[in-house]
């Protein structure tokens, strides 16, 4: 009985640190923002989001101070993460506007299929971009690159990531107070967690075949 209410008591303190830390780290997350002025703290907020969520995972580190590991993701990714988070951004800008145009004058299926076909394959990219450019530290374009190869490659954690964010989206959208105080990182999860799993797979498949 002492053994079964000392592991009830184990698991309600893990999942209490849990909340608390996603609180945290949702806080953070628009904290540094608001350092950046907006317009130049999300990208790199979300870098460091998926750092944290990163250590958190694959228990790299029993204990690390978030905040310091926070703040210093956010300085060290700053200029890589803006780079990519806004060229993501044009580009999804650019497909859009050609997608409307397409519907309103050419009217080419064809066309408007291409699009979809390119707006899927930026969102793949963007999946693994941020947890490529933490885990290779890589440079921009390598960044994309590796994403781009990495995506097509492990198809099946690409589509788990897309089900798992769609999923976490809508659980965030019937339970309001959860996307209110831990939104952020719940919908970073599934993000960090299947491309991570899809990285490691591709490095695993990669030292395979040189064997």
């Amino acid at each position: 009985m002492r053994n079964k209410n000392n592991r009830l008591i184990i698991i309600i303190t893990k999942v209490g640190e849990w909340i608390f830390n996603l609180f945290i780290l949702h806080f953070l997350f628009f904290l540094y923002s608001f350092r950046g002025l907006f317009l130049f703290g999300i990208f790199p907020s979300f870098a460091a989001q998926v750092v944290v969520l990163n250590k958190w995972l694959r228990k790299s580190e029993d204990s690390f101070n978030m905040y310091h590991c926070y703040r210093n993701s956010w300085h060290k990714y700053f200029s890589l993460s803006n780079k990519l988070g806004y060229t993501f951004l044009l580009v999804y800008i650019f497909l859009v506007f050609d997608l409307r145009i397409n519907e309103q004058f050419i009217n080419s299926i064809a066309i408007h299929y291409i699009l979809l076909l390119l707006i899927v394959l930026t969102t793949f990219i963007v999946f693994f971009s941020f947890i490529t450019m933490i885990r290779g530290q890589y440079g921009y374009f390598d960044t994309v690159k590796q994403s781009f190869y990495i995506s097509l490659s492990v198809p099946i954690y690409t589509v788990a990531t897309s089900v798992g964010l769609l999923l976490m989206f809508e659980l965030l959208t019937t339970f309001i107070f959860l996307a209110v105080f831990f939104g952020i990182p719940m919908m970073l999860l599934p993000i960090v967690w299947f491309t991570t799993e899809g990285i490691d797979k591709a490095i695993s498949r990669k030292e395979l075949q040189k064997n």
